[in-house]
């Protein structure tokens, strides 16, 4: 016998296709295997044993999806917590902001001559300057919403289109001398910004996002970044506090958080000359954890400040409120009143903010209802506990220069919120895990083998009753 008929004879015969059907499915059986699955194609089953093994199977994955979707729904909608935090011992304060508004903000000769020196006035007759004049007087004194010192000007065509109405208020405030004084001398040099607040002009102090509402100065330069750091103040190390003196003035007040601003339903405190008060504050501090930086917004629902939103760089509940008032009064009238210079489109004149004054109660200033802003994720929140006030007095007048002066100061608090995230990504992915495993994984098999013996005793039963019937 050769070789070649050797080989020949040692070639497998060809499989049947019923071979070839058998074959394939035993390799499937190998793949699949689950043990749902692999009953599911087992030949040896009874169909019926096999049909419910689907629906078995059927009811397992959609147990897991069910499970595994109430879990994305929880991740989705409320992944955070707020719980307190009682380490005092290492926290550092953060001082309160103070805004400052002068309750004479017309000078007639600064305004006099910011109308000369920019030619507002279109003719030389002192009638028209004296137009301009209290045109400006009328401005200074406008706040948001209320524009009814203007209606007069309104037959007045050649004034309502002539000025920049930001520009002739911050020139005609009176300059007022203001010292700063706190608990740390470098604190001493913190700028305090001429700003446009819906009050009309007022000043801040230690209110990094008071650069959005910074007044341009006469020449020309405004600083419209928030570069400037809140001052902080160790409780275990001093006594934290801060103080503004202002002289030959009457004043309105507010103290509130670094990272917010004031709205024209903010209430202020009035102060008259001579006058000294001296105010305590307990702190209600709300920190976040960094970990929320990986939700998104509709899941943490809040914002942190240093974040863009709507169109704002930098972000605060009030900025927010402000925003939406303005796209309102641009919607109605197509201009935005100056108090809002952070948001763009054309700044109203005269004849813009009488459209607005005659929009049926407040309807462009009431938008804050509808514009649903959300609380920033961090927040600061000052509570008076004590005031004191004194007012010097002397017969016959005080020989001195009569100062103003409102110091503040802050309490060490002993609690405070922390927004931290309850249930994160990581989390989820172990949900899902646990999930799966509770309908597919490893203790269902067994469950699983212990089903496939009971169906399969009670097929066998089934199969010797037929036998002893036949």
């Amino acid at each position: 016998m050769t070789a070649s008929s050797s080989k020949r004879e040692r070639l497998p015969s060809p499989e049947t296709p019923a071979e070839v059907g058998e074959h394939t499915q035993s390799k499937l059986i190998k793949v699949l295997a689950v043990e749902g699955l692999r009953n599911v194609f087992d030949p040896r089953k009874h169909l019926t044993e096999r049909v419910l093994w689907v629906f078995l199977i059927g009811f397992a994955v959609y147990g897991a999806f069910f499970v595994g979707r109430s879990q994305w729904v929880r991740f989705q909608a409320s992944p955070t917590v707020i719980q307190l935090d009682k380490n005092y011992r290492e926290w550092v304060g953060t001082m309160p902001a103070a805004t400052v508004c002068f309750h004479n903000r017309f000078d007639l000769g600064r305004a006099r001559d910011y109308i000369v020196r920019n030619n507002l006035s279109l003719q030389t007759n002192q009638t028209h300057i004296n137009d301009l004049l209290e045109l400006a007087e009328a401005l200074v004194s406008t706040t948001a919403p209320d524009f009814s010192a203007l209606t007069r000007f309104a037959h007045q065509r050649h004034l309502l289109d002539s000025v920049d109405i930001l520009q002739l208020i911050g020139a005609a405030h009176p300059e007022y001398d203001t010292d700063v004084n706190s608990f740390d001398p470098e604190y001493n040099g913190l700028p305090i910004r001429q700003i446009i607040t819906e009050r009309g002009i007022c000043y801040a102090l230690n209110a990094p996002l008071a650069s959005t509402l910074q007044v341009t100065n006469l020449t020309g330069s405004s600083e419209k970044t928030v570069n400037q750091k809140s001052a902080t103040c160790a409780y275990t190390k001093n006594q934290c506090y801060m103080k503004i003196d202002t002289y030959e003035s009457t004043i309105s007040f507010i103290i509130h958080s670094p990272t917010e601003l004031v709205t024209s339903d903010t209430p202020f405190t009035m102060m008259g000359t001579s006058e000294e008060v001296v105010v305590s504050y307990e702190v209600q501090e709300t920190v976040a954890s960094n970990r929320l930086r990986d939700l998104t917004v509709k899941q943490r629902n809040c914002i942190f400040n240093d974040e863009r939103h709507h169109g704002l760089e930098f972000y605060s509940y009030n900025l927010c409120v402000m925003r939406c008032r303005a796209a309102k009064a641009l919607e109605l009238c197509h201009c935005k009143p100056h108090f809002y210079p952070f948001v763009d489109g054309p700044t109203c004149t005269v004849a813009g903010l009488l459209c607005l004054a005659e929009q049926p109660s407040g309807r462009w200033y009431d938008e804050k209802l509808s514009c649903r802003c959300l609380k920033p994720c961090t927040e600061i929140v000052y509570i008076l506990v004590g005031t004191t006030q004194n007012q010097w007095r002397a017969e016959g007048g005080i020989p001195f220069k009569q100062r103003t002066s409102v110091r503040w100061e802050i309490l060490q608090p002993k609690t405070r919120l922390l927004r931290d995230v309850l249930f994160s990504f990581e989390d989820l992915l172990v949900s899902f895990g646990g999930g799966f495993a509770l309908f597919i994984g490893k203790n269902v098999f067994t469950l699983a083998e212990l089903f496939d013996f009971m169906l399969h005793e009670v097929m066998d039963k089934i199969h010797r009753w037929f036998q002893t019937r036949a």
